[in-house]
């Protein structure tokens, strides 16, 4: 396939690519590379992949960019993240060498990666068992410390518990679970919420009938 055939991201990774690493090898060698926005065609997971050529790149230049996007910000790479942020224009801008912005705006695809690379988390067990908010967490891990405690019974500690915030949301964890081939069951209330969100055909087929109980 013709690299003109290819998709508009995939055409920039490789001029980027060609053109950068040759020019730093030769004209622009021991220089201070500066980018704006870089990869903003790419898709967000190849974003994430771009900031390993980036890195390469930074071996032997320099290399100095800027992004709004939290895939182009790694998690463990926030001791190198200086915050800009320019409110008034009669202050100009200000660069912070901490993470410390007075503009929450600013602080906006920090608070983005690191809540990526938490929601990876759902995706380390094999069985999840998806709760309708935070305090039904809460009861389900006091009630296995107790029981595990008397001896009475020792739950699962394979299970991963997953709070949904609210029933009607419940159905959106159980999809993106399923999708991973991931074994799932649901804890709804049987209130009104919780039997509405039972009956929901997409909820319905991903987990099967419902048990009341």
């Amino acid at each position: 396939m013709e690299l003109d055939q290819r998709s508009e991201g995939f055409q920039w990774l490789v001029s980027f690519f060609i053109i950068f690493f040759a020019e730093a090898a030769d004209k622009h060698k021991n220089a201070i590379l500066l980018l704006d926005e870089p990869g903003m065609s790419l898709h967000a997971l190849k974003q994430r992949d771009f900031r390993t050529t980036i890195s390469r790149l930074a071996e032997q230049n320099q290399t100095i960019y800027t992004t709004h996007s939290p895939f182009l910000v790694g998690p463990d790479e926030l001791n190198i993240v200086k915050v800009v942020e320019m409110k008034d224009r009669s202050d100009g801008t200000k660069v912070h060498n901490t993470i410390n912005s007075s503009d929450p705006a600013a602080l906006l695809p920090l608070q983005e990666a690191l809540g990526y690379d938490l929601a990876q988390s759902l995706f380390t067990q094999k069985k999840n068992l998806i709760l309708e908010g935070l305090t039904d967490y809460w009861y389900i891990e006091a009630a296995s410390a107790l029981l595990r405690a008397k001896k009475i019974a020792d739950l699962n500690d394979k299970i991963s518990l997953v709070f949904a915030n609210t029933a009607g949301k419940v159905v959106y964890y159980a999809t993106i679970l399923h999708a991973q081939n991931l074994k799932i069951a649901a804890l709804l209330d049987s209130d009104s919420a919780g039997n509405q969100a039972a009956t929901q055909d997409s909820l319905v087929y991903t987990l099967g009938n419902p048990n009341s109980g």
